[in-house]
């Protein structure tokens, strides 16, 4: 199989194992590393790995100096590192460091952390960054186990994803070991070092957050071991021994990321309300597809994301009720229409399968493999009924753990076991055509309607009130404020902030719908509060959201460029890259040194 964003050949041989020695250097904004490559076979001729911006030091084979050089820069794809005279060996020693502007890494000032006493560093490697921290195979074709040593100053602790195998100190530094026993594609390696502690929630789950928030945090997350064992009775066991839970500072681009024994999540899911747990239920669902059963290039992303958010929705279901996760199904169409309209530049990104050469993963990251990819699976399950449909899943599951699927083994792999489904759900259409789905499932939902209700009369003229939606979802609440006009009148918008208590939120999710139709009615009272969400919330689907109406709009094009360059430097370097472009694209000049 090809992947376009791979510049490693394949046909040489397959990365098997890595043992890595890694030393954060926080002056300098580095990482060195030592890493000896195991592949699955010697290697007979010169071998290409991914590698961007990496300053190799020496590479050496079987005792002996290993030449190399670089070829093919690329500004998406980055270098292909030549390895030469590998001929016969099955083993090589690379040692260097990374960029100090490497996007792979988040370096933290302690001013930037919440507790604001130590510095903090953490990897977001998906989709094609993982190069940026060791030459590899940086495909999610390749899958190899890992043991790892992490050097950091004593006062620091190191986490990964993978197993804790101790630590030794010296001379005020530390060292800490791990293993990964399960072979994992290289954008899951995942590394975090700061002033962490730990708080168990089970024998084997738990929260690593700095101190001033791990009680919170366990508290949040307390439901996982729960999550864990409903999960198991419908897909099978969790293979991957623990799951814990990381709470990064704000500048972590995504609402969560499910590097395997240690989901990575923003410290906005901390509401005091467990209202987020929806995110540990999609980062837990990855432990089964994604981490387990991965998607083999990123045109194949849907096969992760489509599954799991189906995934997600089965919990809910399981956790909290057939209303609430009926509602969100109901909603998801909404969100997939409006996901499709923004896309009208991009009409090809409305497939669940589209050609991606020369194409950013994280520029093209978007709802509609989420979205369309679960409300698919829906259609199948619709179609054969839920039981066949668990069994073919666990099938699936099975088949394919800790391998690479395309979508075309997928589809071969569905046929086999559900006869004739073809002739039932118009499988190709809804993988290779653009747009909304043919037919999607039909689900109703009663707070869905309560939604529908008062949607319909602010549209004849009537504004919601208080009583109006006293009792509401956050849910219903930010689905009625995502699918407003992207117009509507200050004395419109004053009149929601009034119902819904808008100034008085504290829920990221909410305000992030809101922000935009205020900063685009005028509501320049709300300015002092948008200053305050962007310093503390880094999720990039926000942000995004945010900055556009920014710097879209007369009155806030300066205080779009103002706010940016003040926040710029506590953003994670994917969204900067994305944020830049969003203000560059409205004629405001962001320089990149910022």
């Amino acid at each position: 199989m090809r992947d376009v964003h791979s510049r490693s050949s394949l046909g040489q041989g397959r990365i098997r194992h890595l043992s890595i020695r890694l030393r954060p250097d926080f002056d300098q904004t580095t990482i060195h590393f030592r890493a000896q490559y195991t592949m699955d076979r010697p290697v007979r001729r010169d071998l290409h790995l991914d590698a961007r911006d990496i300053h190799l030091d020496r590479a050496r084979s079987r005792g002996a100096r290993l030449s190399f050089d670089y070829d093919q820069d690329d500004p998406l794809l980055g270098q292909r590192l030549v390895l030469h005279d590998l001929d016969g060996s099955d083993q090589f020693v690379l040692e260097g460091k990374c960029s100090p502007t490497a996007s792979a890494l988040q370096w933290l000032t302690p001013q930037m952390t919440t507790g604001g006493l130590q510095p903090f560093l953490y990897t977001q490697c998906q989709a094609i960054h993982a190069r940026c921290l060791f030459p590899c195979q940086d495909t999610p074709g390749v899958r190899f186990t890992f043991d790892a040593e992490v050097e950091t100053p004593d006062r620091l602790t190191a986490v990964m994803g993978a197993a804790f195998r101790g630590k030794t100190g010296r001379k005020g530094l530390q060292a800490f070991r791990f293993r990964m026993p399960q072979p994992i594609p290289s954008y899951l390696f995942a590394l975090a070092v700061g002033d962490l502690q730990f708080r168990p929630t089970s024998e084997r789950c738990g929260v690593f957050a700095e101190p001033v928030l791990a009680d919170s945090a366990a508290w949040e997350f307390a439901r996982a071991e729960e999550m864990i064992q409903i999960a198991e009775s419908m897909y099978g066991p969790y293979l991957w021994d623990r799951y814990d839970i990381l709470v990064l500072p704000k500048g972590f681009p995504w609402g969560g990321m499910e590097n395997p024994r240690l989901t990575f999540l923003t410290p906005s899911t901390l509401a005091g309300t467990r209202d987020f747990d929806g995110t540990v239920m999609h980062e837990l669902g990855h432990a089964w597809t994604g981490n387990l059963v991965t998607n083999a290039t990123w045109e194949d992303f849907w096969l992760n994301e489509g599954w799991t958010t189906y995934i997600q929705i089965r919990l809910r279901e399981a956790i909290d009720g057939t209303e609430l996760a009926s509602f969100e199904r109901r909603w998801s169409t909404d969100l997939l229409s409006a996901e499709i309209r923004r896309l009208k530049k991009h009409p090809e990104q409305t497939a669940l399968k589209f050609p991606m050469e020369g194409v950013d993963p994280d520029e093209a990251l978007s709802l509609v493999p989420y979205e369309k990819g679960a409300q698919f699976l829906f259609a199948i399950e619709q179609a054969v009924g839920r039981k066949r449909f668990d069994s073919f899943t666990r099938a699936y599951i099975r088949r394919f753990s800790f391998r690479p699927i395309t979508t075309d083994m997928f589809l071969r792999f569905l046929t086999s076991r559900l006869p004739g489904i073809g002739r039932r759900v118009p499988l190709r259409t809804w993988i290779y055509h653009r747009g909304l789905p043919p037919s999607p499932p039909r689900v109703t939902s009663h707070l869905y309607r309560q939604v529908r209700t008062i949607q319909n009369r602010f549209k004849a003229g009537v504004l919601p009130t208080r009583p109006d939606v006293s009792g509401w979802d956050w849910r219903q609440t930010s689905m009625f404020l995502d699918t407003l006009p992207d117009q509507v009148s200050l004395n419109e918008c004053l009149a929601i902030e009034e119902a819904f208590a808008l100034k008085e939120s504290k829920n990221y999710a909410v305000l992030g719908y809101y922000y935009p139709h205020a900063i685009r009615a005028g509501n320049k009272g709300a300015l002092p509060r948008i200053r305050s969400y962007l310093l503390k919330v880094g999720g990039l689907y926000f942000l995004r959201l945010v900055y556009t109406a920014l710097s879209a709009t007369a009155w806030s094009r300066e205080e779009a460029l103002q706010l940016y360059t003040e926040n710029r430097p506590t953003y994670h370097p994917i969204t900067q890259g994305i944020v830049d472009k969003i203000l560059n694209e409205a004629g405001l000049r962001v320089a990149s040194e910022v």
